[in-house]
């Protein structure tokens, strides 16, 4: 019986360090995906949001409404952020892997460019992976801490 107790704890040193490079791997391709999803806002990218929201996309807005993925595309095809640039960074960035889901917490602060007007929001993601790609599922507005 020792012996088999022996080959269990071998087995699970030998998962245990794949399992957190595996993990790793999951938030670093998180960390991009969140990149890629503020670069295609900033640069109005219909090509790199569509990569990166899953088809059956919701995005909930502070004010009850909501979006899919079709409504966030033709938003960006819209805009033209060289009349009117901003910068977004994400501050506060927390992943939580729960298998082949995630949530991110971050905080987006728009910058005028050229100018001290700022504005920050709380946002979650969750994400979805399917077929070995990590997807955005669901965005959504997070309540402030400020009172």
């Amino acid at each position: 019986m020792k012996s088999k107790s022996k080959w269990g704890w071998f087995a699970l040193l030998l998962i245990l360090p794949l399992r957190v490079l595996s993990q790793q791997a999951d938030v670093q391709a998180l960390q991009q995906l969140e990149e890629n999803y503020i670069r295609a806002e900033i640069e109005d990218d219909s090509t790199i949001a569509s990569s990166v929201l899953a088809d059956d996309f919701v995005g909930l807005r502070a004010d009850g409404k909501t979006s899919n993925k079709g409504d966030i595309l033709s938003s960006l095809a819209r805009h033209d952020r060289r009349r009117d640039p901003y910068q977004i960074t994400a501050i506060d960035m927390r992943e939580h892997l729960f298998g082949d889901t995630a949530c991110v917490t971050y905080t987006k602060v728009y910058t005028r460019v050229g100018s001290q007007t700022m504005f920050s929001e709380n946002v979650l993601h969750v994400l979805t992976r399917r077929n070995g790609a990590w997807h955005l599922q669901l965005s959504s507005p997070l309540p402030s801490n400020r009172k």
